[in-house]
């Protein structure tokens, strides 16, 4: 090759992130892992890292590429040996894992001390993929969602670049706090370039607050009608609060996405406004229930008053 490294890297590296729908010519096959040449790694590595490199040409030979390529990325943990990107990168691409190959190229070309001929190789080879890969440009109308392509994590809206995704059927998974989760099935073609546009919708909850004739009903603090109140609501904790003059009747609740919440609250009632509580919709005297089991006399006795709001039987 007449260029020079510099110039050949930065052209991979380039290739690698390009952005074309424009088809690249027929994918060739990959280039024989290092471990099928001459110069082999077995005689370079040393301790675990040759053990596992050793595992993974039984397995690459084998076909178990899934495994290959874990013992190689273990034994480049260990050793560090920038030829195991390249090892890790042909078992990728017997797994249709095209986009994980051109990433592993990169960070071969990148941190390889590689001659002309690698770099040709990696070239070519990065080329050949790239014609299986197609782009995503994802729009979404929430940022700070959680993307993932086939439940693997992506990144978060917005993307300044389309998502790079191998060509087939795959699941796209949008998530944030606060809103429903979003899934979207779509068919990449290869060498082309398709949008995507999405709107998260928010969990929310419906609450129903009935109080007396006049008396006023805030939400969290901000009044929102009076007597009878229905609305929407985000899910969480929120405080309803009724009051009329200096008489006041509060419920904490907590709204879960899709529940209708119901709640009677009267500023007239004659329970005190700290036996109030408020569960899955139903105001219940806690003081007079637990009053009842502790004090209810025996069967001969003859009951006499009340105990709070209730009568004692």
């Amino acid at each position: 090759m007449t260029a020079s490294r510099s110039s050949i890297v930065a052209f991979v590296v380039a290739a690698l992130a390009a952005s074309s729908v424009q088809a690249a010519p027929p994918a060739r096959p990959a280039p024989a892992p290092l471990s099928d040449e001459p110069r082999s790694l077995s005689d370079i590595l040393t301790g675990d890292a040759k053990t596992q490199y050793d595992l993974a040409r039984i397995l690459y030979r084998d076909g178990d590429y899934a495994s290959a390529v874990a013992k190689f990325r273990r034994s480049y943990e260990i050793s560090k040996d920038v030829r195991l990107l390249w090892n890790m990168a042909a078992c990728e691409k017997n797994l249709r894992h095209y986009v994980k190959v051109l990433g592993l190229i990169e960070r071969y070309v990148r941190d390889g001390q590689l001659d002309a001929p690698d770099l040709e190789r990696a070239l070519t080879f990065a080329t050949a993929v790239r014609s299986l890969v197609g782009e995503v440009a994802l729009r979404a109308d929430e940022a700070g969602a959680t993307v993932a392509v086939d439940e693997e994590p992506v990144g978060e809206t917005p993307f300044d670049k389309p998502l790079l995704v191998d060509m087939g059927r795959h699941k796209i998974r949008l998530a944030k706090a606060g809103f429903r989760p979003l899934e979207r099935t779509i068919d990449v073609e290869g060498g082309v370039k398709q949008e995507l546009a999405v709107a998260l919708e928010r969990e929310v909850g419906r609450v129903v607050v009935r109080a007396r004739s006049g008396d006023s009903i805030r939400v969290d603090d901000k009044l929102v009608g009076e007597g009878t109140w229905a609305g929407v609501l985000p899910v969480g904790p929120h405080a309803v609060v009724v009051s009329r003059s200096s008489k006041t009747r509060r419920a904490d609740i907590v709204l879960a996405d899709r529940e209708t919440r119901e709640l009677t609250l009267e500023t007239e009632s004659g329970v005190p406004a700290w036996v109030w509580w408020v569960g899955g919709g139903v105001l219940v005297a806690g003081a007079a229930v637990g009053g009842y089991f502790l004090f209810r006399p025996s069967r001969d006795e003859a009951p006499t008053g009340t105990i709070g709001a209730y009568q004692v039987p």
